[in-house]
């Protein structure tokens, strides 16, 4: 954002008032708000979307993160994220969501850069360190995702795991 003269002076307070319009559209509401970054006078959507989807922030720091859990519903997570920053930000929006009173465990989407020949191995480290759901990616050094594709769907069709890629 900064490269395009857009970068929020505090992209924690932006999170903090967009995500709940961005809930609150897609609930169908009529949105009266006056914040730091978002002006909303009577907007509503035309067409409120049927199937609300969860609604996940991408975020890396502390204080992002656990916005994830009092805002929203889960987290999105990049591709430098390690095994370790995914438990300790699994720890951070879960414990933002019951410190905020929201019931159950917050959604953990982590995306994760890996080869045909790590890849199960990338999805089982992840998801014992707390990722709901592991999106992966081919290296970026060799990003064609087709022997990546490969790989996974050979080991589902051989072993018959329950685990898509």
């Amino acid at each position: 954002m900064g490269r395009v003269g857009a970068r929020a002076e505090s992209p924690v307070t932006l999170l903090r008032e967009y995500t709940p319009a961005v809930r609150g559209l897609l609930d169908g509401d009529r949105l009266d708000v006056r914040g730091r970054y978002v002006h909303l006078d009577a907007v509503a959507l035309d067409d409120p979307v049927p199937d609300v989807p969860p609604l996940l922030i991408g975020a890396r720091g502390p204080r992002s993160v656990r916005l994830a859990g009092e805002v929203a519903d889960g987290l999105l997570l990049d591709a430098v994220a390690t095994p370790e920053s995914v438990r300790t930000a699994r720890n951070a929006v879960d414990a933002a969501r019951s410190g905020a009173g929201i019931e159950g465990a917050a959604e953990v989407v982590v995306f994760v850069e890996t080869t045909p020949e790590d890849a199960r191995a990338a999805v089982d480290r992840f998801a014992a360190a707390g990722a709901d759901a592991v999106v992966l990616l081919a290296p970026e050094d060799d990003p064609d995702p087709e022997p990546l594709i490969a790989a996974l769907t050979r080991h589902v069709l051989h072993e018959g795991r329950g685990w898509l890629p």
